[in-house]
């Protein structure tokens, strides 16, 4: 067995040589990673979508911070329904620790009508580790102002 011109001879039978080329192998595990991701994809989406209809939501915390979390939940209006998703990042650092959260939220509906909005909430800290909200605005993160003491 030998290597040449980045082929590698995989095995000689009866004469005959056969060839695979280091391309070829990269695309069938590729191609095998793919087939795996999307089958544990396929698999889990169902218990995902289960899990919003049984409990109502899901919130995963992407930061240590109150409000810094992405969310799914399931629209049940009297004129709506389907399923939202909303996340919120830190925006805007203010003095003494308290910070601005903006917060986008996205609709998936198939009965009525879900406008994607987003909103800013500013936290200072009351003690102990607990968080209040001083500030809510619309969009805009940039006029907030720092709280009275």
């Amino acid at each position: 067995m030998s290597t040449s011109q980045g082929e590698t001879i995989v095995r000689e039978e009866d004469g005959v040589v056969y060839v695979r080329t280091a391309r070829a192998i990269c695309l069938r595990r590729i191609t095998c990673c793919g087939f795996i991701g999307l089958s544990v994809f396929l698999f889990l989406f169902p218990c995902f979508i289960l899990t919003i209809i049984v409990e109502g939501e899901v919130v995963y915390s992407t930061g240590d911070r109150v409000g810094e979390e992405v969310r799914f939940f399931q629209v049940m209006e009297e004129d709506t329904r389907g399923f939202g998703m909303s996340w919120g990042s830190v925006d805007r650092e203010l003095e003494d620790g308290n910070y601005c959260i903006k917060t986008e939220v996205r609709y998936l509906v198939w009965e009525g009508e879900g406008d994607s909005l987003s909103y800013c909430e500013c936290y200072t800290e009351l003690g102990d580790g607990e968080w209040d909200v001083y500030e809510f605005r619309g969009s805009n993160c940039e006029e907030v102002i720092e709280p009275e003491e």
